[in-house]
């Protein structure tokens, strides 16, 4: 864990014995960790040391040539945690690939996805406003794989979304844009037309026809970011024709970010993650020696100094809240006020409108 200003957190040193692909922070602040490390699926207090009352349902799947592990995370609105990648359950080892937990770790019965073939991998899922559930990864199915599946609340099927002929396609990112049409990235990932590593949902979950920006490499990350833009990391040297390699932001229109513009160096640079902070600044990590003729190894930090504003008002009517950061960026906004600054009562969920909430 870093500070604010990039040094270490010398306070927080959990103890993980191998990789660490997925991580979430509850909103009381603990940590949930996910790999393929001894557990699978760990959680932490918010000083880093184990919390010992979570004792997750997960198992490893060995099968189709994959290393057991955890790789994808997400928390649904009521709490609950929903679990991805090449595992199986203990207490249901026949369900595949995703599960949903209770906030003891045990499995969430009323969360009943399909019947995943053994080597199913689940590499990203997506808590979409209306609570539904985008997961991304590889769905083996006759002469086509299946690469993304939207599926209810409750984990029952509502579309299969996108397959692919081409050999071994892999999902590794999604990310929801103002418009709540969803990008999904990864490698080879649609076949139609040719080969597709950037594909774009509409809200019925067909694949977005006018949305036809070829990306020459992998995509690995994707990030929305304020102002119905997306920022779109991987291994690629063009998007749609435009130079970017290995970074680049796309508008909800589709249309290219071309001022924004930055290069890396190294042997093979890539982008593996991105994460936008709510103060307009943006982390950037993968493998990579430098950014912008700066030399700083596989982490930057871009920022945006433009002055941001937060008001929170009312109309007579409703109370409103304007936030610094694009409203869309949030998934559930809700009121509670106090007289006291310790006892709060809830007014109730907000709705989004526009730039407010």
């Amino acid at each position: 864990r870093l500070n604010a200003n990039g040094t270490r957190d010398t306070s927080f040193n959990p103890a993980v014995n191998a990789g660490v692909l997925a991580i979430v922070v509850q909103e009381d602040g603990k940590i949930l960790m996910g790999g393929n490390f001894d557990k699978l699926l760990v959680r932490l207090n918010p000083n880093g040391t184990l919390d010992s009352s979570f004792q997750p349902n997960v198992t490893p799947d060995y099968s189709g040539g994959y290393l057991g592990a955890v790789t994808a995370l997400a928390i649904q609105r009521n709490g609950s945690i929903l679990v991805g990648g090449t595992i199986s359950f203990k207490d249901a080892p026949l369900q595949i690939g995703v599960g949903r937990l209770l906030p003891n770790g045990s499995l969430d019965s009323s969360f009943v996805p399909p019947a995943y073939s053994r080597g199913s991998v689940v590499k990203t899922i997506s808590v979409l406003p209306d609570q539904s559930v985008l997961i991304g990864g590889c769905f083996g199915l006759s002469m086509a794989v299946w690469v993304a599946e939207h599926l209810s609340p409750n984990g029952e099927r509502l579309a299969k979304s996108a397959y692919s002929r081409l050999v071994n396609p892999r999902v590794f990112s999604a990310a929801v844009q103002s418009d709540d049409k969803l990008l999904l990235g990864g490698i080879a990932i649609s076949d139609s037309p040719g080969r597709q590593n950037l594909i774009r949902f509409n809200t019925d979950m067909s694949i977005d026809t006018n949305f036809a920006l070829y990306v020459d490499g992998p995509v690995l990350a994707l990030a929305a970011q304020a102002g119905g833009k997306t920022l779109v990391g991987g291994a690629f040297k063009s998007i749609g024709g435009v130079a970017c390699t290995n970074l680049a932001l796309i508008r909800d229109d589709g249309s290219i970010g071309q001022t924004f513009s930055h290069s890396f160096t190294g042997t093979s640079p890539i982008v593996w993650a991105i994460a936008p902070q709510l103060d307009g600044g943006v982390l950037i990590g993968g493998e990579f020696e430098g950014m912008d003729d700066r030399i700083q190894k596989n982490l930057v930090r871009l920022y945006d100094p433009t002055p941001t504003t937060s008001k929170i008002w009312s109309d007579g009517y409703s109370i409103i809240w304007t936030p610094e950061s694009e409203a869309s960026l949030f998934y559930d906004v809700g009121f509670s006020y106090s007289l006291d600054s310790s006892n709060w009562t809830p007014l109730g969920v907000a709705v989004r409108q526009d730039r407010s909430w």
